[in-house]
Formats: C-alpha cells, sequence, structure tokens
C-alpha cells in the first residue's frame, strides 16, 4: 500500500526531510527497487526546494534577486555606489548596522563617512517587500607599492614590476609612456614581465575606483648603458715617434679593446701605449655587451720645420741702441726661441710671432720649434750702436782782390759722412751741405762746420 507523500506550502516548505518517514519496505526484489526509486525523488524534491528557500520571500510564492548593489566591495575615496529598489515595493526603507552611512531612501552609502568593515543592508517595503546585501568597505586605493626588477644583461633585456601587496578583487593596469606609448597590460596578481625599456605609469583600479599613479622606470639593458669610450689621444713628436690613449672615465669591470691593421690590444684600464701610425677601432664590453665603435687616428710622427729665414734685421742707430729682427712667413703654432752667444750668452728669448726686438749688440742662435721637433740654427749679429765721427779738420781758403768770396775742404772727408755748414751773425740764414766736405762761393763771415754720420 502507497502512503500518501505530506505536501506544504512554499512559505512552509520543510527545510529537511527525514528518510525514516518512509514506509518500510516489504520483503522481495521488486519491493526494493520501488522503495530506491521514491528515495530518488524525494532527494531531487528536497533539492528543488532548498533552491528556492534561498531566495528572499515577497509573499507566499512571489522571489525577488538578492543583490541591491553592483558590488560587494567598495573602497573609500572612490563615487558611492547607489542601491537598486527591488520591484516588489516602491518607497521603502535602506537600513544597516552602526558604522554604515546609508541613505534610507535611495541607499546610496557615503563611502567617505563610513566606518571600514562588513555591513548587511536591509531593504523593506511594508510587509510584502524585503531583501539584503553584504557590502563590504575597505581603505582609499593607495598608490601602488612596487618592486622593480631590472634588466641584468645583455641576455636579459626586459624588465619587470609586481606589486608588494596585491588588492583583492581588484586589477592593475601599467600604460606605457613617451618612448613606450600603446603598451598598456592588465593584471589582477600586479604582476608585469618582459618590460621594454622606457617609463610606465601603473594604477590600480578597484569596482571602477581608480588610484594615483606610480611612475616606473625600466632602464635600458646593459649595452645600451655602455656608452662610446672618449678617449684622449696623445700623438707622436720627434722625440717620441708613437703615440698612446687613454679612456677617460674607464667603465669598471669592463674590457677595452683596440683593433688596427693588423693590430688587436686589449686593457681594463683603457690605457694604451706605443701606438705605430694608423686608424684604429675602439670599443669596451661589459658583461657580454659590446659598446658601438670609437675610431681613433695616430698621426704620422712630424719632421723638423726648416730652418727660420730672418726678412729684416734693423741694426741699433745714434739714437735706438738696441737691435731688432723679424722672421719671414712664421710657421702657425711655432715657437720661435732666439739664444745668446758669447757676449750675449745667458740671454734666451721666445716668440710665437718670429719679432724679436730691444737686441743688445752680439751674436745669436735662432730656432724655430712645431710639435717637439726643433729646426736648424741661424746665427744673427746684432752690431754694436755707431759713434760720433770727430770733428771735422779744413783748410780755408780766403777772399782775395781778384775773388770776393772764400772757400774750404775737408780734409781726409769721413765715407758716408754729410757735412753741414751753418751761417751765424752777419751770415745767418745760409746752411750748406756736402758729402765730400768741400764748400765755396762764401761770403765773408762766420760759420759753424758739422759731420754727420748714421745719425750722429
Amino acid at each position: 500500500m502507497n502512503k500518501q507523500l505530506p505536501s506544504y506550502p512554499l512559505d512552509d516548505a520543510p527545510t529537511e526531510v527525514r528518510w525514516d518517514a518512509l514506509p518500510a519496505p516489504k520483503p522481495g526484489r521488486a519491493e526494493y527497487h520501488k522503495r530506491r526509486k521514491a528515495i530518488s525523488y524525494w532527494r531531487q524534491l528536497v533539492l528543488v526546494i532548498a533552491v528556492l528557500l534561498s531566495f528572499p520571500k515577497v509573499s507566499s510564492g512571489q522571489l525577488v534577486p538578492p543583490p541591491l548593489y553592483p558590488s560587494t566591495t567598495y573602497a573609500q575615496g572612490c563615487s558611492n555606489p547607489t542601491a537598486t529598489i527591488p520591484a516588489c515595493g516602491q518607497g521603502g526603507i535602506f537600513s544597516s548596522t552602526i558604522g554604515l552611512s546609508i541613505d534610507a531612501s535611495t541607499g546610496m552609502i557615503n563611502l567617505a563617512a563610513s566606518t571600514l568593515g562588513t555591513y548587511l543592508v536591509r531593504y523593506s517595503s511594508g510587509a510584502t517587500c524585503s531583501t539584503t546585501a553584504t557590502v563590504t568597505i575597505t581603505a582609499a586605493l593607495v598608490q601602488p607599492l612596487v618592486s622593480v626588477v631590472q634588466p641584468t644583461s645583455c641576455l636579459l633585456a626586459t624588465g619587470s614590476v609586481t606589486v608588494t601587496s596585491s588588492l583583492s578583487g581588484g586589477s592593475y593596469t601599467l600604460v606605457g609612456v613617451g618612448a613606450t606609448a600603446g603598451v598598456s597590460l592588465t593584471s589582477t596578481l600586479g604582476v608585469f614581465i618582459g618590460l621594454a625599456p622606457g617609463s610606465y605609469s601603473l594604477r590600480a583600479s578597484l569596482n571602477g575606483c581608480v588610484s594615483a599613479a606610480a611612475a616606473i622606470t625600466i632602464n635600458p639593458a646593459p649595452t645600451a648603458a655602455l656608452a662610446l669610450p672618449i678617449a684622449v689621444v696623445v700623438q707622436p713628436t720627434c722625440l717620441v715617434a708613437t703615440g698612446s690613449l687613454t679612456v677617460t672615465a674607464a667603465v669598471s669591470g669592463g674590457t677595452y679593446t683596440l683593433v688596427g691593421v693588423g693590430v688587436s690590444l686589449t686593457s681594463n684600464t683603457g690605457v694604451f701605449t706605443n701606438l705605430a701610425p694608423g686608424t684604429y677601432s675602439l670599443r669596451v664590453a661589459l658583461n657580454g655587451c659590446i659598446s658601438a665603435a670609437v675610431a681613433v687616428t695616430i698621426n704620422a710622427a712630424p719632421t723638423a720645420p726648416s730652418a727660420p729665414v730672418i726678412a729684416v734685421i734693423v741694426q741699433p742707430t745714434s739714437l735706438v741702441a738696441t737691435g731688432s729682427l723679424t722672421v719671414s712667413s712664421p710657421i702657425s703654432d711655432g715657437t720661435y726661441t732666439l739664444v745668446g752667444v758669447g757676449l750675449t750668452a745667458g740671454v734666451s728669448l721666445t716668440s710665437t710671432t718670429g719679432v724679436f726686438t730691444n737686441l743688445a749688440a752680439g751674436t745669436y742662435s735662432l730656432r724655430v720649434a712645431l710639435n717637439g721637433c726643433i729646426s736648424a740654427a741661424v746665427a744673427v749679429t746684432i752690431n754694436a750702436a755707431p759713434t760720433a765721427p770727430s770733428a771735422p779738420v779744413v783748410v780755408v781758403v780766403q777772399p782775395t782782390c781778384l775773388v770776393a768770396t772764400g772757400s774750404l775742404t775737408v780734409t781726409a772727408a769721413i765715407s758716408g759722412g754729410t757735412y753741414t755748414l751753418v751761417g751765424v751773425g752777419a751770415t745767418a740764414g745760409v746752411t750748406l751741405t756736402s758729402n765730400t766736405g768741400v764748400f765755396t762761393n762764401l761770403a765773408a763771415g762766420s760759420y759753424s762746420l758739422r759731420v754727420a754720420l748714421n745719425g750722429l
């Protein structure tokens, strides 16, 4: 005999069915299978009832979807969330426990005025409409704190970023800036790998709320950090026929390589000496990375300049007791040196223009130096200043009855000298000159005779 199963209104449906309420089976295989079928039926029925009872009740047989807010977690500093009023009834009241600032009419939560924590929000509209929701208020989103791993070698040319305290339920967005513009990555864990060198901006977001940005820089890989070597080159001179170079601010731990035709040199200090004239290529290597090359040229050793050619030597005069000299076509960047010899020993003068003045009488040696090379010497002589000549000695022929004028003749006239006869007293105004020392047709009177030589 089959027992009538109990029935319940939806409001009073039990959450548990006692299986011992079923009638005991009669002996036999057919009865055993009948009981198994009944048990399966009751299990399915209880499952349906349990699901239906999980929804809030408005009235017997009427269901209301439980969510009131788009999310269950909100951070302070974000937009205040507004509740969705159930369709079962308008004009109801929102309420919650102490610590949650909520508008009773709209259900809007004032996040800034609320205390951090988890709250149960209830909406009630009369006796027929009631539903609840759980809301958690968290601290305002702060700028993400990160740990940055920079590229370590040429083999690992990218970096990575890891947020040190990830946000539960949130996500992180990494956006490229400048050279990395166009990159936009999202992660719920706050881990970003394979980042090319450049600048990035990292923000956290939760339920539509976005934090302030954290600036992140991924440095260039070591190969890019190896700048071109800068070297100071010393060129060969007449005294040293080879050159050398020294790298300024050498990279610690780096290895410098200088390669020329048939030459390959290495140095940990960036110093290379005894370099033959020619062209070289200089690079630096560090951690397997190699910089771009710098061309270095060692010039051929210079040759000695030609001996100076003197354009003008000005000898002393009776008015200027010293002499001077000027070099013809002085060499650019050359240095001229005039050294005294004999009576002028101890005199050493230099000039980049090849002009020397105020030279005392004597003998000198003149050379020119260029790039460490010195020319052959040129001898220079500055004469002694001339002295005043002796007073002239003359023979005077006086006027006679036949010749009314007189004459005079200098005996042993000085070669190169100039004689001047000047009237005195009654003959004032008379001035005569002669290179031979002979003056004729002289009127009676007094005269003054002088001789000049080299300005004296």
